[in-house]
């Protein structure tokens, strides 16, 4: 079993040298790779089960005017109810914000939630080192009591309520 997950970044394998055209948008020095799955099989999912995913994405994916798509996609197949970024690479100004929560809400029926941080040093530019995101769908998504981020870009937090007043926090450093 093979997965293609977005944040696998690696150097290009092409010992001729030859031109890779594949995807005129990719950086010459960067490819998607193909990783081989190892480790157990990622059990069905229990009815009532909370999944919850971490990744040092190390850079977020931006096309086609959204942000982080191939990461929805990815949280979606291996059915993550939360899903920890770091590394996320992101001015995250308003509008880039915004761009994830509309990205997030257009593939998971108006039930994401989000939190990002990063630093505020230039405010200018789309491209801003570090950064953390927390992102959560459908049902866990109502059970939200708090969220919250630092603005040193550290970490992002959300507090989700629980049955019998039981309650997990989940946190993104």
């Amino acid at each position: 079993m093979q997965l293609r997950l977005p944040w696998a970044r690696g150097p290009t394998n092409n010992p001729e040298g030859e031109n890779d055209d594949t995807n005129e948008n990719q950086n010459d020095n960067e490819i998607l790779q193909e990783i081989e799955a190892y480790g157990d099989q990622i059990a069905p999912k229990i009815e009532g089960q909370l999944r919850i995913g971490f990744q040092n994405i190390n850079g977020i994916t931006k096309s086609a005017g959204l942000i982080g798509a191939e990461e929805l996609e990815a949280m979606n197949e291996m059915k993550f109810d939360l899903v920890g970024m770091i590394e996320t690479n992101v001015n995250w100004t308003h509008d880039a914000r915004n761009y994830l929560h509309s990205a997030a809400n257009l593939r998971f029926n108006n039930t994401a939630r989000c939190v990002m941080s990063n630093s505020r040093a230039n405010l200018n530019d789309t491209y801003l080192p570090g950064g953390t995101a927390i992102i959560t769908q459908v049902k866990f998504s109502g059970r939200i009591i708090a969220r919250g981020m630092d603005h040193l870009g550290s970490f992002t937090w959300m507090a989700i309520r629980g049955k019998k007043d039981i309650g997990v926090i989940a946190i993104t450093a």
